[in-house]
């Protein structure tokens, strides 16, 4: 897969996040996600580097929000 450097990538749909990250994904730096559920998918965000993403509208399980802003993550409800 090729990089993302300095370049935005947009996310819209949970299966575009998955085949992605079946393809190999683990950095999110750059990646914007517009409101996806992502409630059921903590331990995908666990395993993710996601400082440098930003989350617009995205709803979280329980605690997956607090821990992406601290890891570095922008949340916007």
């Amino acid at each position: 897969m090729k990089g993302h450097r300095g370049r935005i990538v947009h996310i819209e749909s949970v299966q575009d996040l998955d085949g992605r990250l079946a393809s190999g994904l683990r950095v999110l730096d750059g990646y914007r996600l517009h409101g996806l559920d992502l409630t059921g998918h903590s331990g995908m965000l666990a395993a993710l580097d996601v400082s440098g993403a930003t989350f617009l509208g995205c709803r979280f399980a329980p605690g997956d929000a607090a821990r992406a802003e601290e890891q570095g993550a922008l949340v916007l409800p």
